[in-house]
């Protein structure tokens, strides 16, 4: 009989916890739900918070992911933060804690909108990623997860040395000035640290007030801007190395001393390289978008190309002129001399000047585009 009780003893012990903290959670479930009907009872969604004055939402993001195209968009994936007060659900604390989870749909909430957004998702896979938490003064934090695409203000005059300004832009749409104001909060945009971008890099976020006034009144508006500039060690590499080798072994045709054919052989190779790559077969370099202007990759090439052009032609040149003197009458010796001695010295100056040409023109091509 004692075994048997000291058994059922511990049974009891062992259950009522179990039990007390079931009745806890359910007793604090319940009082939220007879909170939530007490506050909503006289509560209107589609009333703003403030009937006199302007609600004032406070916005922000933390973005853990994005990507910066060359065709002129940027891609994110964030966290957009909201928060304003809402003085009609004001409440005490109660058992302790000062702040609930709610339903966003019972509530009012701010109707903003990305003016410069092409393709948003909102994150539902296993669950709607929404979350809205209020305290008992009647501080509203709503916040969710997003995939968006931006459109960027792109100028390819200067790639790849471009800058990329790409804004998100967040507009009010259904209450204007009067009823509803947007601001940044203390801190506006937060970036994952570990956080690459492949060939871009982000060089500073600014904030701006794009208010906007329509037929129909005025409407809020903030603008995050992002400044991203390009990496130019992966163009160094595949594009510019590349090229200045070419024209360097072009330029090798006239100081080697070579059968002519060997010579133009070794002029038509560079040569050949630079059609395949003036022709986008080099699939390395990422496309660009159609521009009715030159690019200073385009500039850089028509260098590249001329004075590879300029070697062909003097090499065209000095064999005709060769092969003219060496031919010859045979009866004026000391005229055949001088022609050989003037085409000896116009192609040494050539030699030299070519070379000295091309140095020049790379001095002021980086000295414009890396000022």
């Amino acid at each position: 009989m004692q075994h048997w009780f000291r058994v059922s003893m511990l049974m009891v012990f062992l259950i009522y916890p179990i039990t007390g903290k079931e009745e806890e959670s359910t007793n604090t479930t319940s009082s939220t739900k007879l909170l939530w009907r007490k506050i909503l009872t006289t509560y209107i969604r589609q009333e703003t918070p403030n009937l006199v004055d302007p609600t004032i939402v406070q916005v922000g993001f933390y973005i853990h992911d994005m990507s910066v195209s060359d065709m002129g968009v940027f891609s994110a994936k964030y966290f957009l933060r909201q928060k304003w007060h809402d003085p009609r659900l004001e409440f005490g604390p109660r058992n302790g804690e000062d702040s609930i989870i709610m339903d966003p749909r019972k509530i009012w909430l701010p109707d903003i909108l990305s003016k410069n957004e092409e393709t948003p998702s909102f994150h539902d896979a296993t669950a709607s990623n929404k979350l809205c938490k209020l305290n008992s003064a009647g501080h509203v934090l709503y916040m969710m997860t997003l995939s968006s695409t931006f459109k960027c203000n792109m100028e390819y005059m200067s790639y790849p040395f471009d800058t990329m300004y790409c804004p998100i832009i967040i507009e009010s749409f259904k209450y204007d000035t009067s009823a509803l104001m947007l601001s940044w909060q203390d801190t506006p945009v937060a970036i994952k640290t570990e956080l690459e971008l492949p060939t871009w890099s982000l060089q500073e976020t600014s904030q701006h007030n794009c208010t906007q006034k329509y037929t129909t009144g005025t409407f809020p508006c903030i603008e995050l801007r992002f400044k991203f500039t390009r990496d130019l060690g992966y163009f160094v590499k595949v594009f510019f190395i590349p090229d200045i080798i070419m024209v360097v072994m072009a330029m090798a045709a006239l100081w080697v001393k070579m059968k002519p054919s060997l010579q133009y052989g070794l002029v038509f190779m560079p040569l050949f390289v630079m059609i395949i790559k003036l022709g986008g077969l080099d699939a390395r370099i990422s496309p660009i978008p159609a521009v009715k202007y030159m690019t200073s990759a385009d500039v850089w090439r028509s260098g590249c190309w001329t004075v590879i052009l300029l070697v062909l032609t003097d090499l065209v040149v000095f064999t005709v002129l060769s092969h003219n003197t060496s031919k010859g009458d045979g009866h004026d010796e000391g005229t055949k001399d001088i022609r050989q001695t003037r085409t000896e010295r116009v192609e040494h100056v050539l030699k030299i000047a070519l070379p000295l040409s091309f140095l020049f023109f790379n001095i002021i091509f980086w000295a414009v585009n890396l000022s």
